[in-house]
């Protein structure tokens, strides 16, 4: 197994363990609400609490993100906010997502980093169908700063996942596309 493998939701177990995170200093569960059926409240109530931008990892304000497709989770995002609303609905729409990082290559200077990183995802949609994925994250760094975000992956499936998703109830799954 690759030390890069996770399992449990997108943002919210993976970032954790990456830091080693003790289990018994997990916060309860709150009520979060996030009514799609299936999404995992603990996920959802880290993006609301900042979790993704934390003062360490705080993006760049001139920061873009970009998935491609015309699907709920498409778009381009260049405001903070937007971008935290769409890590905020994707537990929500891909509840049961888990992923591995195959590899991370990283060049260029300080002023101006590229990093590409290469993954496999896979999980369940909501009708219990498995789904697996896989695709790049080519993120852009000054000084350490996360400038540009742009996701790679299989678009019509990830479409059509949500597409299933949606008709077992998680509405959102077919929402407009969180874009400023």
């Amino acid at each position: 197994m690759s030390p890069f493998r996770f399992h449990g939701s997108y943002f919210g177990n993976v970032g954790s363990r990456q830091r080693g995170f003790n289990e018994e200093n997990r916060e309860e569960k709150s009520n979060v609400s996030c009514d799609r059926r299936g999404a995992d409240p603990q996920a959802v109530q880290e993006a609301r609490r900042g979790g993704l931008f934390s003062r360490s990892r705080q993006p760049c304000p001139a920061m873009r993100a970009q998935l491609f497709g015309s699907h709920a989770l498409g778009g381009t995002r260049r405001t903070r906010a937007a971008i935290q609303r769409w890590y905020e609905r994707l537990p929500c729409v891909l509840p049961r997502l888990s992923f591995e990082v195959k590899r991370i290559i990283v060049t260029g200077w300080p002023w101006a980093t590229t990093a590409v990183v290469e993954w496999h995802d896979f999980g369940h949609a909501a009708d219990g169908t498995a789904i697996m994925n896989q695709g790049v994250h080519v993120v852009e760094l000054r000084w350490g700063k996360t400038t540009a975000i742009r996701i790679y992956c299989d678009t019509a499936l990830l479409g059509r996942v949500l597409e299933r998703n949606a008709a077992c109830g998680i509405t959102e799954a077919v929402a407009q596309p969180i874009a400023d």
